[in-house]
């Protein structure tokens, strides 16, 4: 009858566990920082993890063998840590081919050299090399219903299991159902084990790809940018090597949302990111691209000048410039305003960010579409040179008492890309949607979100226009209420029924320039129908000065106040002036006085 001693089996069970959940431990910690993503190591210390990973196990090996050799009573032991030890090593599917290969080959020197030493049989050796080899094969190339199948495992573990102990005759066969079920709960520890720190470790790589990944372009977001260019940067001062950034965004983005809907906003959007991808992958280099914004994007060049790469940018102005994006049916074109810098000595990642800023700011203000190195903004060839564009300038009116501002006047103004600065327009004449997109982009600017916009009376009749402001005013959250000024007045029956439609969407009308173009007999019947009029000193002086001039300020104060509606005072350039104004009671001022026309982003 054979003997079978259940104490000693329960000893090695539980001391087997014991070496195992310390060894896992080990191997877990070394393979976060060879493979995993929860810890933050450089390429060359996961390299040599991933080399010391096989080494260490190959010591822990013989030193099990050493302990067979001095400890020969606890042999079978000692060889069933050695069998869970191979399996870890080649069980792991998570390796590239290099790392496999080596695994594989630490294994099979192992049992060579056990060979060597006595310790298996030539028969023995050939059968757990076939069987390690197909069982790691196995496990590494699994897919479909087989992949991360716990029956898969099962059925390998067991099978290692028996063909190692099995053959082994010189071993009692119930000691050999002994080790193999002590040898089964190593392994199943070791699969939990592992099973868990995979699964946890898929979370986390899920979770950073969702945070370095943008979800909509597949491009890498700001946050990896933020990274990512600090560390070149540094890189690039360290080695003295060139760096150049390049910003861009999508040219009047807000439009195509407005125009044709979100939806297919974000269709161009990755239209766009495609298209700069693939002209990217047309150059050789070393580059990345980010989405480091709504419609904005950042492409970083490593070992490169600006010359070096001004060719791939116009390149990637220029497809875009000329692509079609057919979206819903629609066929959409897009350009790109750009701005280039390059990394200079000594200088860190936010100062090479805001100059790249600046310059993509530059190219907007010099008409959109172009490209700006370091300041100078490219004249590309096939661009319609005599090309502007409108923008508003924005002046306060403010609380004469405490100087604060209560709304901004907008001033249109026009880019002459001839003359390189903004200037009056020819032509006021602009459409309602360019109107719209000017009121919003402007909006967004403001430290005081309420304004005010003037209106031609052809303008301001024109329904088109009307219902533009009435649904702007509605979907924008603004201090104050919309004022319509009015530079000239309409036919008295258009201005009864248009300021009733203007009212009831809570769009607040003012008479503009008071005493310069609108006579005093001219206007008066129009009070009824308007919520302020504007008085303007600086006209008002050419035709008069001190008393009589102050008696027209005064008659036209008590005419608004007759009729209740606000007066403001405008032309106001010195203290005296607005002393006066205080004097007379008036609340309301602007002028040179508290602030001169400018683009709402210089303030």
């Amino acid at each position: 009858m054979e003997f079978f001693n259940w104490q000693i089996w329960v000893v090695h069970l539980f001391l087997s566990l014991i070496i195992v959940m310390g060894y896992t431990a080990v191997h877990g910690v070394l393979w976060e920082m060879a493979y995993g993503t929860t810890q933050k190591v450089s390429g060359g210390v996961r390299s040599a993890v991933r080399v010391i990973i096989p080494l260490w196990a190959l010591v822990v090996l013989f030193t099990l063998s050493y302990a067979m050799y001095i400890d020969p009573m606890n042999d079978v032991f000692y060889r069933n840590l050695q069998l869970v030890f191979v399996c870890i090593q080649v069980m792991d599917d998570n390796l590239d081919l290099f790392s496999y290969v080596v695994r594989v080959g630490v294994v099979y020197v192992f049992l060579f050299l056990s060979f060597l030493g006595g310790a298996v049989s030539l028969p023995l050796l050939v059968l757990n090399g076939v069987t390690i080899l197909l069982a790691s094969v196995v496990t590494r190339w699994r897919r479909g219903w087989l992949n991360d199948s716990y029956l898969l495992v099962g059925l390998i573990l067991i099978m290692l299991a028996c063909v190692f102990w099995l053959p082994q005759t010189h071993v009692a066969l119930a000691n050999r159902l002994a080790i193999m079920v002590t040898y089964l709960a190593m392994a199943t520890y070791v699969f939990i084990h592992w099973h868990s720190m995979r699964n946890r470790d898929n979370r986390m790589r899920m979770l950073r790809q969702r945070a370095d990944i943008d979800s909509l372009t597949q491009v890498k977001t700001y946050s990896r940018f933020h990274d990512d260019v600090a560390a070149m940067v540094t890189d690039a001062q360290e080695r003295q090597t060139a760096l150049t950034m390049v910003m861009l965004d999508i040219d009047h983005f807000k439009s195509v949302n407005d125009e044709y809907g979100h939806p297919s906003g974000n269709d161009v959007l990755v239209g766009v990111s495609s298209l700069l991808d693939d002209v990217l992958a047309q150059h050789a280099g070393m580059h990345q691209i980010y989405r480091t914004g709504g419609e904005e994007f950042n492409i970083v060049f490593q070992d490169a000048k600006p010359q070096d790469v001004i060719a791939i940018v116009e390149d990637c102005w220029r497809q875009v410039r000329e692509h079609d994006f057919v979206v819903g049916g629609q066929h959409i074109q897009v350009t790109i305003s750009v701005g280039v810098t390059a990394l200079r000595p000594g200088e860190g990642y936010e100062e090479t960010f805001k100059r790249a800023d600046n310059n993509l700011y530059m190219s907007k203000r010099h008409g959109r579409d172009t490209i700006t190195v370091d300041g100078v903004t490219e004249q590309l060839g096939d661009r319609q040179i005599a090309m502007f564009t409108y923008s508003y300038y924005t002046q306060a009116i403010v609380d004469m008492q405490t100087g604060v501002t209560v709304r901004n006047e907008l001033l249109l103004r026009t880019f002459d890309e001839t003359m390189n600065q903004w200037r009056l327009p020819d032509n006021f004449d602009i459409s309602p949607a360019t109107q719209i997109d000017l009121l919003r982009r402007t909006l967004g600017q403001l430290e005081v979100p309420a304004m005010s916009v003037n209106l031609r009376q052809d303008q301001f009749t024109n329904l088109r226009m009307a219902n533009s402001l009435i649904s702007f005013a509605h979907q924008n959250e603004m201090s104050a209420p919309l004022v319509v000024e009015l530079t000239d007045l309409p036919p008295l029956a258009l201005m009864e029924r248009y300021s009733e439609l203007y009212h009831n969407a809570g769009i607040q009308l003012y008479i503009d320039d008071i005493e310069s173009e609108q006579s005093f007999a001219t206007a008066r019947p129009y009070l009824p129908f308007v919520d302020g009029v504007k008085f303007v000193l600086q006209n008002a002086r050419r035709d008069s000065e001190g008393t009589a001039l102050h008696k027209r300020v005064v008659s036209w104060q008590q005419e608004a106040k007759q009729y209740g509606v606000n007066f403001v005072l405008e032309g106001v350039e010195s203290a005296a002036d607005a002393e006066k104004g205080l004097s007379l009671g008036i609340t309301l001022g602007e002028g040179y006085y508290y602030s001169r026309p400018a683009l709402p982003y210089l303030r």
